[in-house]
């Protein structure tokens, strides 16, 4: 509309929902000491909000809104004292603005012990969301190791000392 002649006219095809889906977040990493990386499955032009809890899976505080994104990161948090917990709404514009929340997941807070020939890691944190845990350990000799401990804490016994680790 209103637009030079010589214009190719624009359109958009728009498929209207019934219901607005349940997002999910697929992945929480803790990337250092103040920053978290979500990975969630959110579909275009739905408007979600953000949410988070310190130290527990309730009393969520608004962080953002999140429009046509799959990954986050959320920055500003002390991942080496507390452990936070996610979870992301939908909001459905068509029913007063009601919100449909994802599931919620925590990130740990990790600890690290150094004994004789073992490092020894131990973490805190909510159950609520996880299906594994998964540690990963670089050495300055070029050495790499995964592991998926089931528990906390997880005693690393391949360690030689002399060598920095990360």
């Amino acid at each position: 509309a209103n637009g030079e002649y010589n214009c190719t006219p624009a359109g958009v095809i728009v498929t209207p929902r019934s219901t607005i889906p349940v997002p999910t977040i697929d992945l929480l990493e803790v990337l250092d000491g103040e920053s978290v990386r979500l990975a969630f499955n959110a579909e275009t032009n739905i408007k979600y909000i953000l949410y988070v809890a310190t130290n527990n899976g309730t009393g969520f505080q608004k962080v953002q809104e999140v429009y046509n994104k799959l990954v986050d990161t959320v920055r500003h948090l002390r991942t080496d004292d507390n452990y936070y917990c996610f979870r992301l709404s939908a909001i459905d514009p068509c029913d007063n603005n009601r919100a449909i929340a994802s599931n919620t997941i925590c990130s740990p807070n990790l600890d690290l012990a150094v004994r004789n020939n073992a490092i020894v890691v131990s973490w805190t944190s909510s159950t609520n969301g996880v299906s594994s845990y998964q540690l990963t350990r670089t050495a300055s000799d070029g050495t790499f190791l995964t592991t998926n401990p089931s528990r906390s804490p997880y005693a690393d016994l391949g360690v030689q000392c002399g060598i920095e680790y990360c």
